[in-house]
């Protein structure tokens, strides 16, 4: 899968509460940060993907992609039940094998 669609399926996945095919697009070791805290490898990140997804109904709209081979960036709308929602929010991306190795909101 290319950078684009990770991205475009990271979002879709997210509005659509599909928490299987979300942890999918990661990788077995991937690392998430979010809002201060790390994740590390599968668990840690069903775990977070499940918390974000029950806790603050979180949608995604992309606004802009950039990068090259392995690292990217985009920039969403992310709106949900969070104070201060919706938020533009800049995230970084580290790929392997086509799928996501590091995410960095």
């Amino acid at each position: 899968m290319n950078a684009q669609d990770l991205i475009e399926s990271l979002a879709r996945h997210f509005n659509t509460r599909d928490e299987d095919n979300l942890a999918a697009i990661f990788t077995d070791s991937a690392v998430v940060h979010d809002g201060g805290q790390e994740y590390r490898g599968t668990s840690a990140i069903r775990r977070w993907i499940r918390s974000t997804i029950t806790r603050y109904a979180v949608q995604f709209r992309i606004l802009t992609v950039s990068g090259q081979d392995q690292s990217w960036l985009f920039d969403a709308e992310v709106s949900g039940t969070f104070e201060g929602s919706p938020v533009l929010l800049e995230h970084s991306l580290i790929l392997e094998g086509g799928k996501i190795l590091r995410l960095d909101i």
